[in-house]
């Protein structure tokens, strides 16, 4: 059975590292050769708007947020389709709250997903300890090196 991953978290165009750490987790598993026989991943940064959006200047050109209302059904898709989530709870860019990531979670938790929690401890603790949170996380793990390591032993 091939496991499709979905990479959960924070995305800011001023916090480069929302990007890095997907990054990092898909070449920690493409380099151990799963893709794409045995795993999917879907990288919601990946998408040509997203990338476009990384060196856009918004005061000049504000029309590049246009189509951004399609992001939650995009997202809810991406979450249906896939068995394994992978959640950053960080908060690189903390002018950015994390709520698509919640609906994200709530989604996932309401099909039965395994979902894999990535934290830190050092910013905003309390949205790990928080009962909605640690009952839909099923482990929790300190960076995307650890969780890419969780999926390799435990499903391929």
């Amino acid at each position: 059975m091939k496991e499709i991953v979905y990479l959960i978290g924070q995305i800011s165009i001023k916090a480069k590292e929302t990007y890095g750490w997907r990054e990092r987790f898909i070449v920690y598993l493409t380099g151990k050769g799963y893709i794409p026989d045995k795993l999917e991943i879907i990288d919601p940064c990946s998408t040509e708007w997203n990338k476009t959006i990384l060196d856009a200047d918004y005061k000049t050109e504000p029309y590049l947020m246009k189509g951004a209302e399609l992001l939650p059904t995009k997202d809810f898709n991406f979450v249906k389709r896939s068995s394994i989530l992978i959640c950053n709870l960080n908060q690189y860019d903390l002018e950015k709250p994390l709520l698509g990531s919640f609906f994200e979670i709530a989604w996932g938790w309401e099909w039965k997903k395994t979902i894999i929690g990535i934290h830190n401890g050092e910013t905003n603790d309390i949205l790990k300890k928080h009962p909605f949170i640690d009952q839909a996380v099923n482990v929790w793990v300190k960076n995307e090196q650890q969780a890419a390591r969780l999926v390799e032993r435990f499903f391929l």
